[in-house]
């Protein structure tokens, strides 16, 4: 799964209603299937890219992390930049 373009949603009643729908049956039931493993995964993403910006490893933020979203969310994953 590409995690690069993920945004935070802070007030999930603001954007996200008690009805949502998938095109097909199926693919709503593979993401179901696999809601933990993506958490497990999308978290790992974020615990790297916080510690490659900690660290100002610029070699795996332009490797790994090159076109990611998560550069406008440092206040909320507690990142300060010096």
């Amino acid at each position: 799964m590409d995690y690069l373009k993920a945004i935070c949603i802070t007030d999930k009643t603001k954007y996200i209603g008690d009805r949502y729908y998938l095109k097909e049956r199926q693919e709503f039931n593979k993401i179901n299937n696999a809601q933990k493993h993506i958490i497990q995964e999308f978290e790992k993403f974020v615990k790297k890219y916080i510690k490659a910006v900690q660290e100002q490893n610029e070699n795996i933020l332009r490797t790994n992390y090159r076109n990611t979203t998560l550069v406008y969310y440092h206040h909320l994953l507690g990142i300060t930049t010096k």
